[in-house]
C-alpha cells in the first residue's frame, strides 16, 4: 500500500470516527448527556504522549506541547470545547494535582471530559530510552529494561492517587486513561543481535498498560481506558509506515524518540474517542 494512500486513509477514518462522536455527545455520561447544541467542555493532563512531543509546530516549546496534539485534535472536532491543556513532557502521575491546580476549580467543575496519559515516566521510560538509543548493548540499557516490573507497583499506585483527585475535582466528567503502544515492531528485528532487549522493551508496554487497566477498572464508572495497542498495531519503529518517531542513531541520538508522532497522534485521538463513546 502507498504510504500516503496510507495517511490519508487513516486521517479519513479519525476524522470520520471524531465527528460521529460529536454528534452524539463525546464522552459525556448518559446521566448528564449535552443538548446537541451544546459544546461539551474537555481538559487534557498528562504526559509527553498527550503534549505531542515531537510533532512540530508547539504551542508551549517548554512542555513540548504540539498543535497536532491529540487534544488539539480533539479540539477541531464540532461541539469539543478544549478548556485546558496542561500536558507537559516529563509529567509523572505526582504531577497531576499540580495540573488540576494550574485548570483551576471553575473549568474542572464543568468539564464533561477530562483526558489523562500518564505513567510512562514513573516507570523510567525517558531513562530506559536515553540509555537504550545511546548505547543499545548491555549492561546499562538491559539493567533498565530488566528492571520495569519492579517500578510497576509504583506507576498503579500513583495512577490510582492521580485519578482520585481527577475524579474529586471533576465530578461530572467522563475520564479516559490512555495506554501505551507497543513501540517496536518485532517482525522487523527478528535476527537482530539486541531481539531479546527489543522483545524485553514491548513487553514492559504490556506490563504497564496491564497495570493502568486494573486501576481503572478499580475507579468506578466514571473512568474508561483507551487502549491504543490496537490502532498503533504493525506501526511501531522499524515498520513501513511507523506511528512512532524513531530514535536516531548511537551517534546522532533523536530527543523525541519513541513518540508517537503525527500520524500516532491521529491514533491516540481516535482510541480517546472510541474509549469516551463506550458505555
Amino acid at each position: 500500500m502507498n504510504p500516503s494512500v496510507s495517511r490519508r486513509a487513516l486521517a479519513a477514518l479519525v476524522t470520520a470516527t471524531l465527528l460521529g462522536a460529536a454528534s452524539v455527545g463525546l464522552a459525556a455520561p448518559a446521566s448528564a448527556a449535552p443538548a446537541p447544541s451544546s459544546s461539551i467542555d474537555y481538559i487534557a493532563l498528562g504526559d509527553s504522549y498527550a503534549a505531542g512531543q515531537g510533532v512540530l509546530p508547539y504551542s508551549d516549546p517548554a512542555c513540548k506541547r504540539s498543535k497536532l496534539g491529540y487534544p488539539a485534535l480533539l479540539d477541531k472536532v464540532p461541539l469539543v470545547q478544549l478548556r485546558a491543556n496542561v500536558s507537559c513532557s516529563g509529567a509523572l502521575t505526582s504531577a497531576v494535582s499540580a495540573q488540576l491546580a494550574a485548570v483551576g476549580p471553575a473549568a474542572l467543575a464543568g468539564a464533561e471530559v477530562v483526558t489523562i496519559s500518564v505513567g510512562g515516566n514513573d516507570l523510567g521510560a525517558g531513562a530506559v530510552f536515553g540509555a537504550c538509543v545511546a548505547n543499545p548493548d548491555p549492561p546499562a540499557c538491559a539493567a533498565l529494561v530488566g528492571g520495569t516490573p519492579d517500578r510497576i507497583a509504583g506507576v498503579a499506585a500513583g495512577l490510582a492517587g492521580a485519578l482520585a483527585a481527577v475524579k474529586a475535582q471533576a465530578p461530572k466528567a467522563r475520564i479516559v486513561v490512555t495506554g501505551y503502544p507497543q513501540l517496536i515492531h518485532q517482525p522487523a528485528f527478528g535476527s537482530h543481535p539486541q531481539a531479546a532487549l527489543i522483545a524485553q522493551v514491548n513487553a514492559g508496554s504490556t506490563a504497564l498498560n496491564t497495570a493502568i487497566k486494573a486501576v481503572v477498572a478499580q475507579a468506578g464508572s466514571q473512568v474508561r481506558y483507551a487502549d491504543v495497542t490496537g490502532f498503533f498495531a504493525g506501526h511501531g519503529v522499524g515498520s513501513r509506515l511507523p506511528f512512532i518517531i524513531g530514535p536516531g542513531s548511537p551517534t546522532s541520538p533523536n530527543p523525541d524518540a519513541f513518540h508517537p508522532n503525527a500520524l500516532g497522534q491521529l491514533a491516540y485521538a481516535a482510541a480517546v474517542t472510541k474509549a469516551a463513546l463506550s458505555r
